[in-house]
């Protein structure tokens, strides 16, 4: 079928045709074909609808203005309310705060896909978040009960340590001090499947101090025995088969001086190419290093869907010094991870520890380092790639935790004497004598 008219115009005839212009139109009417099933395709009641969800379906369906599909009408994101007799049959999507998604299941990321938020109800082990990479419920620590987004965490100049994302009073910042010593290596975060050191450093030998820091700060300033910035960063995972991994990467300080690429990196102890050009992946496909923003000083790590971390190199201003002291800082962007886990940061994410430690008395003067269980030694890893440290959860089951918690067989420690009894939180000032040699008993 086809139509077609003519018109004058400046003494030239116009030709149009028109195809089946009314056929199409009738075809695309609704209930030309009778209701649409479960997954059938067409409902959205505009020009291109081809017919409404069956409203005699059981369950009941209604039309998913997004992909216009019939769908269950009471599956989230979806109200059970949302077919109503003499509606236009158009899910009514439940406000995302009312689905209360569980570990593992999808859409708990605030943006435009939410689907719900994770439960915020378990404590302990069962504790959830939002993996902000995946936007999957993870084990892990809640900003807060109407943020459940994990908890991320920066670490920066001598070093200062934060959880950002958490819910505290305002103006209340959740900071801590842990300065180790130079030229040792420190379990930071330690859980069953992912581990990562930090390598601590001193001033260089043969380094000339132009200009102290402030007088305040002195007694935190020991670079003869303390570690006071970081310059590497180990990372442990198992790849699909159950084998460790390993990824470091490491500064050189000479080419960042210079303004070139800095990073000295390596998977399982061979070099990894620099990523100017090209992202780097491991062979397992799980580990990868890119450049963030092309900035030739700052790397994105990221492992799986666990892990997402931006290293990046900077220069001390405070102490100034010939050569000046290039370091490295982080943000940690994502970390999914377990009720168990330890670190001198990582126990910051275990299930009530910030409130815990906010409840606490810390003395003036040690920054907050009674924040960290034990003593510096019990974090001390044997290389950048090793997961022994006192604390080590890495490798371990939950009944291995179990165990070593009450004292069962812990390395370095008698098995009659249990871990919570051993290492307390809120420690005695002379506790504290050897953070820099200055405090005495």
């Amino acid at each position: 079928m086809a139509l077609s008219w003519a018109l004058p115009r400046a003494g030239q005839r116009v030709r149009t045709h028109v195809a089946a212009i009314l056929l199409l139109s009738l075809l695309h009417a609704p209930g030309v074909f009778g209701f649409l099933q479960l997954g059938g395709h067409g409902c959205f009641p505009n020009e291109f609808q081809v017919a409404p969800c069956d409203p005699a379906a059981n369950p009941p369906l209604c039309c998913d203005a997004n992909s216009a599909d019939c769908v269950l009408a009471s599956t989230p994101p979806f109200t059970s309310s949302s077919q109503i007799a003499g509606s236009n049959g158009v899910c009514t999507r439940a406000p995302a705060n009312e689905v209360t998604l569980q570990l593992g299941e999808h859409g708990c990321f605030p943006n435009a896909e939410q689907r719900g938020v994770c439960d915020t109800t378990p404590t302990g082990v069962n504790q959830l978040c939002c993996n902000a990479i995946t936007a999957d419920c993870d084990h892990g620590t809640p900003r807060s009960a109407s943020n459940p987004v994990c908890a991320s965490a920066t670490g920066t100049d001598d070093p200062h340590y934060e959880l950002t994302g958490v819910e505290l009073e305002e103006g209340q910042r959740f900071v801590f001090d842990f300065h180790g010593e130079a030229n040792k290596t420190f379990c930071m975060f330690s859980d069953t499947s992912l581990q990562i050191n930090v390598q601590m450093i001193g001033l260089p030998s043969g380094t000339k101090v132009l200009q102290p820091r402030f007088e305040e700060v002195e007694l935190f300033f020991d670079t003869t025995r303390n570690g006071t910035w970081m310059s590497g960063f180990g990372f442990l995972y198992f790849n699909r088969s159950g084998e460790q991994q390993s990824v470091t990467v490491e500064l050189n300080p000479a080419l960042d001086r210079e303004g070139k690429y800095p990073f000295e990196l390596t998977f399982q102890a061979e070099p990894i190419p620099d990523v100017k050009s090209a992202p780097w992946t491991s062979p397992d496909g799980l580990a990868a290093i890119r450049l963030v923003n092309g900035t030739v000083n700052k790397l994105l790590v990221t492992i799986s869907d666990t892990l997402a971390i931006e290293i990046v190199t900077e220069v001390e201003k405070e102490l100034i010094t010939d050569p000046a002291v290039h370091y490295l800082n982080f943000e940690l962007q994502n970390f999914a991870t377990s009720a168990t886990i330890h670190g001198f940061l990582g126990q910051m994410f275990a299930p009530g520890a910030i409130p815990e430690r906010l409840a606490m008395g810390t003395l003036e003067g040690l920054r907050h380092r009674e924040y960290v269980e034990g003593r510096d030694e019990d974090y001390v890893t044997s290389s950048l790639v090793s997961a022994n440290c006192a604390f080590n959860r890495f490798a371990q089951t939950s009944e291995e935790y179990l165990e070593e918690a009450a004292g069962v067989n812990v390395e370095g420690r008698p098995s009659s004497e249990p871990i919570d009894e051993q290492h307390l939180l809120g420690h005695s000032l002379t506790e504290f004598h050897y953070l820099r040699g200055t405090l005495q008993d």
